[in-house]
């Protein structure tokens, strides 16, 4: 197997082991999608959608392109409706504007997407260009990027939804600057992402030690040393890295990763 092909697999994997063991029961067996309600949308939502940070920021040529294309058709065929995206993650929203128009199949689809500037002026821009990149009159949801100028931010956005153009405002709680919200409003926070990812974690290792196979969990962020520390440590993880403690940009690589991990095997 290739190592792109396994941690496709081990992502994969990892959202369902997270799930409880009755509802991961209920999935295999019947096939049937775990949806919820975000507060806001008028429809049930299925939990896993499509992220752009990565593959879709810069696809390189159309070969790449047509990958994704097919990856996106797949998506929906399968029931798939959530695909997050934002001005940050390169040319990502230019990719999945063209990508679902080309397909036609906006009328299928929750996209969601963020704003993340420090003023009302660039704030307008930026969500202004957002609809130009997404080709779309209407966007499903708008975040408040990392909580950035959120006062600012979220007026603009109530504005825009009581003009119909956004369905559902929304401010994601952030492992970098945690805010305070009522009980009843799903937040993500550190504390919920470190317990979330520790049963991953502890999952994965039941399964490693029956399957003799190594299981990658990723903590994403814009320095998550302090997550996938947190993670590691609680679930008593074989091996965690820090890639903020590696001297230069660029050594903590995937190839480093396997060297240990066959070290270690060895």
């Amino acid at each position: 197997m290739k190592r792109r092909t396994f941690l496709s697999s081990a992502a994969a994997f990892a959202v369902v082991a997270a799930l409880p063991r009755s509802a991961r029961a209920q999935t295999v067996a019947s096939n049937a999608l775990i949806t919820a309600r975000i507060p806001g949308a008028d429809r049930e939502l299925p939990v896993i959608g499509i992220g752009t940070a990565r593959r879709y920021a810069d696809p390189d040529g159309e070969a790449e392109l047509a990958a994704l294309k097919a990856t996106i058709a797949r998506f929906v065929e399968l029931g798939g409706q959530v695909i997050d995206t934002a001005p940050s993650y390169g040319k990502a929203e230019e990719v999945i504007g063209l990508l679902v128009e080309q397909l036609g199949i906006r009328d299928r689809l929750f996209l969601a997407t963020k704003v993340g500037v420090n003023s009302r002026e660039e704030g307008v821009a930026e969500i202004e260009q957002s609809f130009v990149r997404l080709r779309t009159k209407q966007i499903d949801l708008i975040a408040v990027h990392n909580l950035r100028d959120i006062d600012n931010q979220l007026a603009i956005l109530r504005d825009l939804k009581a003009a119909g153009r956004i369905r559902v405002v929304h401010v994601p709680k952030s492992i970098d600057n945690d805010l305070d919200l009522p009980p009843h409003v799903d937040t993500f926070g550190y504390q919920t992402a470190r317990h979330l990812g520790v049963e991953i974690v502890k999952n994965l290792m039941v399964d490693a030690k029956t399957t003799s196979r190594w299981y990658l969990v990723i903590a994403m962020g814009r320095k998550a040393g302090h997550l996938a520390l947190g993670m590691g440590k609680a679930a008593g993880a074989t091996l965690t890295l820090i890639g903020e403690e590696f001297p230069r940009p660029g050594t903590a690589t995937f190839h480093a990763t396997f060297s240990v991990l066959d070290q270690r095997s060895g």
